[in-house]
């Protein structure tokens, strides 16, 4: 076992000397003409070489590790479902008693606020009324009348009804803070319909995440040029060393 591992370590310094001295040569590298350009690609080699030498020595170990680190993230996740689901379920219950209370507390906002806009106009009837029985006098003093309770009618509005949640937004427990909070969930129904509106400025840009990779595919394989499709495309030369 042991020796295992002295020779090991031994081929790992062996590859990491490997490693540097090729990086020496490489740091003094000068392409000038096409002999030196040859000799680079020669190099090239060399690194590429080098560098699966490199991953087949750590390959057994990341192999291992990543078998031992599955099996432990397993069991962990094993230990850990009762408890993920019971949070489910705790969560479910809390949210739907939240909900409840919310439609509860905005029905009977709503009929609060009817019967205060109720009242609201039922007040404004009112001074009307007596604006049309002042008007009837024919009276310079009753035409000014008519026309202050028409213009107090006028600001008779039934103030905003506002009633406070059952549950406060933060409850807490001993050392436990409970916050409840809304949100809303999204779902792209049309996809062409929100690039249109990101193209005409509606929608920021952001909301969009381009796939490089697949976008440059589609390019290859239909040809598209530069400047098509809002795309600037450039030739990019390099080696391919095999």
């Amino acid at each position: 076992m042991n020796n295992t591992a002295e020779v090991m370590d031994h081929e790992e310094v062996e590859v990491q000397a490997q490693a540097l001295d090729i990086y020496n040569q490489a740091y003094i590298c000068k392409v000038v003409d096409p002999a030196s350009y040859e000799n680079a690609g020669l190099l090239a080699k060399i690194i590429k070489d080098a560098s699966k030498k490199i991953v087949d020595y750590f390959k057994p170990m990341k192999e291992a590790a990543q078998k031992a680190h599955k099996t432990i993230c397993e069991r962990e996740k094993e230990h850990l479902k009762p408890l993920a689901d019971a949070d489910a379920l705790v969560r479910r219950a809390m949210s739907e008693f939240l909900q409840e209370q919310e439609r509860i507390r905005r029905e009977e906002e709503r009929k609060v606020q009817l019967k205060a806009d109720e009242e609201a106009r039922k007040e404004r009837e009112r001074l009307e009324a007596q604006a049309l029985k002042a008007l009837d006098k024919g009276t310079d003093k009753g035409n000014a009348r008519a026309e202050a309770l028409l213009e107090q009618a006028q600001e008779v509005v039934a103030e905003p009804v506002f009633i406070a949640p059952v549950v406060d937004k933060t409850v807490r427990v001993g050392n436990t803070a409970i916050t409840s909070k809304s949100d809303i969930e999204v779902i792209v129904t049309d996809i062409q319909v929100l690039c249109a509106a990101v193209a005409y400025g509606d929608v920021p840009s952001t909301v969009i995440k381009i796939a490089n990779g697949q976008l440059k595919t589609f390019c290859k394989n239909m040809q598209v040029k530069s400047g098509q499709h809002g795309l600037h495309i450039k030739d990019v030369f390099g080696p391919a060393i095999r």
